[in-house]
């Protein structure tokens, strides 16, 4: 599974999607953004059902927020 983030200005936006494409995601959720160091174990939570993470893709129009996400 992949982790896909988005974060926004207000509001981040996650979910899972299989390897092989995106025409499904699973565990959908929002934080607000300021809350993106949450983010990890939300996703973690997420990949139990779901089988393992093998990848991340990430967008972000909040420079700050970038680096919080990644080592959460």
């Amino acid at each position: 599974m992949i982790a896909c983030i988005d974060i926004g200005n207000t509001h981040t936006h996650f979910g899972l999607a299989p390897e092989g494409g995106l025409s499904v995601s699973l565990d959908q959720g929002e934080i607000p953004t300021p809350a993106i160091g949450q983010i990890g174990p939300l996703i973690e939570q997420a990949s139990r059902s779901h089988g393992p993470l093998t990848g991340i893709a990430l967008c972000s129009v909040v420079p700050t927020a970038t680096p919080i996400a990644v080592t959460a």
